[in-house]
């Protein structure tokens, strides 16, 4: 289900959103864009590393949320604008693909912080 959904996400960014980045901002400002996200996403992940103390610790769960939320913002608003600009069948292409490749995340980080003994209440309220 996550290899589905991550593919039919990459492959909505890639026809719908990447292309009229590319198309509108040309081919630098896309690249800065890009490399921007990744940084981001790098930096995010040594500062869970050290949170958590090394590779292994207890903080997988958390991670899984980290990320679910870092992506959750830009997908959001790209989502909005592809809703509002795009024909309706690849807005609502791309409505599915996130909803495929959030689903998975959320039911992992879920299960992670329930294994590290979190309350029930805790990982609906998080």
């Amino acid at each position: 289900m996550l290899a589905f959904a991550s593919g039919s996400l990459i492959t909505a960014l890639a026809f719908n959103l990447f292309e009229e980045s590319f198309r509108t901002g040309g081919v630098l400002l896309s690249g800065i864009g890009l490399l921007a996200g990744a940084a981001t996403f790098v930096a995010a992940d040594e500062l869970l590393d050290r949170y958590a103390g090394g590779v292994g610790s207890n903080v997988s769960g958390f991670a899984i949320v980290a990320a679910a939320t870092l992506d959750g913002i830009p997908e959001n608003i790209a989502l909005g604008v592809s809703l509002l600009q795009t024909s309706e069948t690849g807005g609502l292409a791309f409505l599915v693909a996130i909803f495929a490749s959030n689903l998975p995340e959320a039911f992992g980080g879920a299960v992670g912080m329930r294994d590290q003994g979190r309350t029930r209440g805790f990982v609906v309220l998080v």
